[in-house]
């Protein structure tokens, strides 16, 4: 539970390698010796710092049906989490290519898997009575683009998710708050040309932070993009190609 400084005392990040996830964590509220737990693949602890955290990291995989939710229960059972973000996300190993393979598995671990995940916790938090959950969301998942059309979908199945849980748990103490970001400067997007408004996962880290912070519910990272999408999501589709 939060402290009386409202400072985070047990934190999860599932998705522990994500850059924008650990660059949030690094710029949340916590307690001195705060107990952080990174859920993910080949996750090297002594190549992350968190400072004045506790660093746990647990091998993880998400697409694994057996542990996907046991790994976490386990940890629910021995502590409660003030904070829990979920950053799990995948472009693809080759994101201008659209195979069948690789579309079902972009849409399994965006959505499928962490949908499964999200209500599990959204649950067990309800049960404990407190706690805020963040959502990596993407501004993809907004409006239908040629070349990311899947992934968008994908995480628009989870934004859809996660704003039904929002009106689900009101009044429970639990918060849910979703961030979609833009285009993010990190391993996921290595290769791609920037698109206009681009920023670092440092400073998309900062944001999210804020947003949590300041409770919003859902907000865009960085925030000039709220306005952008809203202009995205009411073009006509034969001005939307152009710009495309």
């Amino acid at each position: 539970m939060l402290n009386a400084l409202k400072q985070f005392q047990n934190v999860l990040l599932i998705g522990g390698k994500s850059e924008i996830g650990l660059e949030t964590l690094r710029n949340v509220q916590m307690v001195a010796n705060a107990k952080v737990f990174l859920l993910g693949r080949q996750i090297e602890v002594q190549d992350i710092s968190i400072e004045g955290a506790q660093i746990f990291r647990l091998n993880y995989d998400i697409s694994d049906s057996a542990d996907r939710i046991e790994v976490i229960s386990k940890l629910m059972d021995e502590m409660d989490f003030d904070l829990v973000v979920l950053a799990v996300g995948y472009l693809g190993n080759q994101p201008n290519l659209s195979t069948l393979r690789q579309n079902q598995e972009i849409l399994n671990l965006n959505f499928n898997h962490s949908a499964e995940v999200l209500a599990f916790v959204a649950h067990r938090l309800k049960v404990q009575k407190h706690g805020k959950v963040l959502i990596l969301s993407s501004v993809a998942s907004v409006r239908p683009r040629k070349g990311n059309y899947v992934y968008g979908a994908a995480k628009a199945g989870l934004d859809f998710l996660a704003r039904g849980l929002q009106l689900d748990l009101e009044d429970s103490g639990v918060e849910i708050y979703i961030a979609r970001p833009g285009f993010v400067h990190s391993r996921m997007t290595n290769g791609l040309i920037p698109a206009p408004f681009a920023i670092s996962a440092e400073k998309a880290g900062e944001l999210c932070a804020k947003g949590i912070t300041k409770s919003k519910k859902v907000f865009y990272v960085p925030g000039v993009l709220r306005f952008v999408m809203f202009i995205v999501s009411v073009l006509p589709t034969r001005i939307l190609k152009r710009l495309n």
